[in-house]
């Protein structure tokens, strides 16, 4: 039999994949033991245990020549017959086994019809009213007057206008009432601002933090970068001193209501140094606007 007579069109997709499966048996049976290796049949032998005797070893030796031999001839095979895009799929296998499953999960398509057990039923009500609030919905809850005139002009669909209130609207665009604003500061460090952002990616020096110092009066603000939340009260304690340093005297620090700030060891620092804490209302972030808003900004300025 000449097999090269056998002509097999290279398996590009779903379509080639039933035809190419029938023919390529009879190419992978014509070669010994190759169609086994694919099959999962013939599989490598288990290596013998150590001290085992000569006629065991010979046997195990011949057994994997033999497993060698047809696993090759059935990778040649199957890779010679797909595209270079069916390949890149498989490439990753060492086998012919494991690339002859890859192919069925790859294009053999399973299928099967599901009846449901209990009928369904679909009742559609059709208004001008339900219309225009299902085209009121799809478009974005846009302004009803326009998506009127929209269906108007666009689909000659007439609808009337209900004064109706839409819950989602009332929820998703609602706005919280604006704070009062305080008096302004007269000194320097009379009143700092401080808040945490992160967690971001570690740097070379590993911080994925950052805790900022906002002061109310100059608006000068100080950044330092941390490795973990806890670190917060070293900085702390480095920026009050850096304030002392220059007779600036800390009065007031607001923080946001946290772990970070609410903890023994910075109460009892700024206890020492006669400052005052003071921590955000819960889902208050406007009561610490001056670090919020910087923080705002230094996420903002690395886009630019």
């Amino acid at each position: 039999m000449d097999v090269s007579r056998l002509q097999v069109k290279p398996l590009s997709g779903e379509s080639d994949w039933p035809l190419w499966r029938y023919k390529f048996k009879f190419v992978l049976n014509y070669h010994a033991d190759t169609l086994e290796v694919v099959e999962g049949k013939l599989q490598k032998p288990s290596q013998p245990h150590e001290g085992a005797n000569e006629a065991t070893l010979e046997k195990y030796k011949k057994d994997l020549m033999c497993y060698k031999k047809a696993n090759t001839c059935a990778m040649m095979v199957l890779t010679n017959s797909m595209t270079e895009e069916t390949m890149q799929k498989i490439i990753r296998f060492e086998n012919g086994r494991e690339v002859w499953l890859e192919l069925h999960k790859l294009f053999e398509v399973h299928m099967e019809v599901l009846i449901p057990n209990n009928p369904i039923e679909v009742n559609l009500v059709t208004s001008d009213d339900s219309l225009l609030q299902l085209y009121y919905e799809r478009w974005g809850h846009q302004d009803k007057r326009h998506m009127k005139s929209l269906l108007n002009h666009e689909l000659n669909i007439q609808v009337n206008i209900q004064d109706e209130l839409c819950e989602a609207c009332i929820y998703g665009k609602a706005h919280r009432l604006s704070f009062g604003s305080r008096n302004n500061c007269s000194s320097h460090g009379e009143l700092i601002f401080a808040d945490v952002c992160g967690p971001f990616d570690k740097s070379f020096r590993r911080f994925q933090y950052f805790v900022v110092f906002k002061d109310q009066f100059t608006k000068f603000r100080y950044v330092f970068f941390l490795k973990q939340k806890s670190d917060v009260a070293s900085a702390l304690q480095e920026f009050l001193a850096y304030a002392t340093n220059l007779d600036h005297i800390a009065k007031e620090v607001i923080g946001a209501n946290r772990e970070e700030f609410d903890k023994k060891e910075v109460r009892m620092f700024l206890k020492k140094k006669g400052v005052v804490e003071r921590f955000t209302a819960p889902y208050t972030p406007e009561q610490n606007g001056g670090s919020e808003r910087e923080i705002g900004l230094l996420l903002k300025w690395p886009e630019y």
